[in-house]
């Protein structure tokens, strides 16, 4: 029970920040999806879908989790992971405008 409750929580937590994000970039119809190792954008895609993949993301992270092998530490550290990693590439994007 604990691993989905905290499994919800990051999923609403990204989605949030995914939405801040959309707004902050809202002027662009693109953004960059990858980027190489000296951090220059080499790859673009629909800002929507760009936003959008973390939280999926942690949808695909969590239910399994929560399902098959429920580990509140474990649950934890996943959600610092996605939410960290999340982070990071938004102010990579914003890096790279």
């Amino acid at each position: 029970m604990a691993t989905a409750l905290v499994g919800i929580a990051t999923v609403t937590i990204m989605g949030l920040i995914a939405l801040s994000a959309n707004r902050r970039f809202a002027d662009l119809a693109e953004v960059p999806l990858h980027f190489d190792v000296n951090g220059s954008p080499s790859r673009n895609t629909p800002r929507h879908i760009a936003l959008g993949f973390m939280p999926a993301l942690a949808i695909l992270v969590f239910v399994p989790f929560a399902l098959f092998a429920p580990n509140l530490l474990g649950a934890l550290f996943a959600s610092g992971s996605l939410i960290g990693a999340q982070l990071l590439y938004h102010w990579l994007i914003g890096r790279s405008q």
